[in-house]
């Protein structure tokens, strides 16, 4: 228990880390994008100023440059994902400080007509940046933002006092009002902050309990190798002794043993198809490229059926989004073509047949058909056995197609059943078109689930 405590509140802080250093870079945005407006809105507004007009030009254009400057490097450290508490304090002190110098050009080249910052929208900025810090999900640089939002606000007044006294007009009230104002968005951004890395603390032990659940199904799937291998050791030991001259008595137990042994074999593989299904149902609906995990599962299940003919005739540069991605693809594809290849168990096929390609009577979407000479479906299974369970042969759970028919429909996608009017069984699939979007080609280590 300890461990999956540690375990959480590593996750949580490194998610808490991503989030609030790409707040950084949004705040980096919002900065220079800001600072350019108030440039732009200084060269627009009607002149001749009526006082300092070169040394105002001056103090606009090295702010400008200092906040480019200032907002590059927290754009650069955001995105090496190197903020810590003390970056993003230094990040929201340099905040208030450059919207001081801003501030502080209104009240050393005042306006004809100037009563004081206060009747200036300006200084509105100080509320909006203390607030905009709960992007950065770190409460010390919210408590450093509004204290330095407060002394800022009380220097500027005091300079303006002093330098425009008497046409800077302060009412008690109005100053009282700011500053509750500063620092009622400085509350409001302390829990905001709060609330976002409780949510992220709750996502982030949600990914761990999934991170977990994911590498117990992969446990399973390897456990499951061992168990069928010893299935095989005890189901060969049987037939060897079967071989031998026995009394009906023994030879009765062994063969009620050897069938015991295929019920569990059948157990044992029926975890493994929903195991490796719910393992594809937890990854993202991915974008995948079809022809070359195509050709490759064709190669794959042809070494177990070499009798089998298979053929594949894919178009080419077709990719499908499907959960799971490429092995979600294999998953889906080799459980079909196995069954193609076994027919009901009692007939099998001779040649096997996969075409893919765009379908034109459903735009948006690829078509993949898989034909073969076998025995064709029953009128039971195409009355719907894939959704109730049945299964193409006679011994079988009925468990691959349904799980194949569940990941390809929650894809957004289509499977249907039917027979070929020259004999045969026929499965069309429709898969999500992802043209347009990148795919992602299947790693090399990707396992073909053939039983």
């Amino acid at each position: 228990m300890a461990s999956r405590d540690v375990e959480e509140q590593r996750a949580a802080r490194e998610l808490a880390a991503s989030y609030s250093n790409y707040g950084e870079g949004v705040l980096a945005a919002a900065r220079l994008c800001f600072r350019v407006a108030l440039t732009v809105r200084f060269f627009l507004l009607p002149g001749p100023w009526p006082t300092g007009t070169s040394a105002r030009l001056t103090l606009q254009i090295a702010s400008l440059t200092v906040t480019t400057l200032f907002s590059l490097w927290a754009a650069l450290r955001a995105r090496r994902r190197a903020f810590g508490p003390a970056s993003h304090v230094i990040s929201a002190i340099g905040d208030i400080a450059l919207c001081t110098v801003s501030l502080s050009s209104t009240m050393l080249w005042p306006e004809v007509g100037y009563t004081g910052l206060l009747s200036k929208p300006d200084v509105a900025f100080l509320c909006v940046l203390v607030f905009a810090g709960a992007l950065r999900l770190e409460k010390t640089a919210i408590v450093a933002s509004t204290v330095a939002s407060l002394l800022a606000f009380v220097t500027l007044v005091g300079w303006d006092l002093r330098l425009n006294a008497p046409r800077a007009v302060y009412r008690a009230q109005d100053l009282q009002m700011t500053a509750i104002l500063i620092g009622v968005a400085g509350a409001a951004a302390w829990f905001s902050a709060l609330a976002v890395q409780r949510a992220l603390a709750r996502v982030a032990r949600e990914a761990t309990t999934r991170s977990r659940a994911e590498n117990h199904l992969r446990e399973v799937l390897r456990d499951h190798h061992d168990v069928r291998t010893q299935l095989s050791s005890a189901r060969l030991h049987l037939d060897l002794l079967l071989c031998e001259p026995l009394s009906e008595p023994l030879r009765g137990h062994a063969a009620a043993a050897a069938s015991a042994i295929a019920d569990i074999a059948g157990v044992a593989e029926g975890i493994r198809r929903r195991t490796y299904s719910e393992l594809c149902a937890n990854e993202e609906l991915t974008s995948v490229e079809l022809e070359p995990l195509l050709r490759d599962t064709i190669a794959s299940v042809a070494t177990r059926f070499p009798a089998v003919t298979l053929r594949c005739t894919p178009a080419p540069r077709l990719a499908v989004a499907l959960f799971g991605g490429g092995r979600g693809l294999v998953h889906v594809m080799a459980n079909l073509l196995v069954n193609a290849c076994e027919g009901n168990g009692r007939q099998s096929a001779t040649a096997v047949e996969l075409r893919a390609a765009l379908d034109p009577a459903r735009p948006g979407f690829v078509r993949v058909e898989i034909n073969d000479d076998g025995p064709g479906f029953s009128d039971e299974m195409l009355r719907g056995g894939a959704r109730q369970g049945l299964s193409t042969k006679a011994e079988g759970a009925g468990l691959g197609l349904g799980l194949v028919q569940g990941l390809v429909e929650a894809s957004g996608g289509e499977l249907r059943l039917g027979n070929r009017s020259t004999g045969g069984a026929q499965v069309s699939l429709w898969f999500r078109s992802a043209r347009g979007t990148k795919p992602k080609p299947a790693p090399a280590s990707l396992h073909l689930p053939l039983g």
